[in-house]
């Protein structure tokens, strides 16, 4: 976790695709962009493991960008 904080630190997307484009649009928005930790894992979950929780969050996410 401490390394894509780091990340969100010096460019302000973590190299989150979504983010990326949305600084690059319009550079001022990483002013008002808040971050949450939304949950923290175990560290002897696998990387299939984390990818899979972190996408029940983009999941919950997009869904309600539709529903908007």
């Amino acid at each position: 976790m401490l390394g894509r904080w780091k990340e969100y630190a010096i460019n302000g997307h973590g190299n989150n695709t979504k983010l990326k484009e949305l600084i690059e649009a319009d550079p001022q928005r990483i002013h008002t962009i808040k971050y949450t930790i939304l949950q923290t894992l175990q560290r002897t979950l696998t990387q299939n493991e984390v990818l899979g929780e972190e996408g029940k969050y983009k999941k919950i996410n997009l869904e309600q960008e539709l529903m908007a």
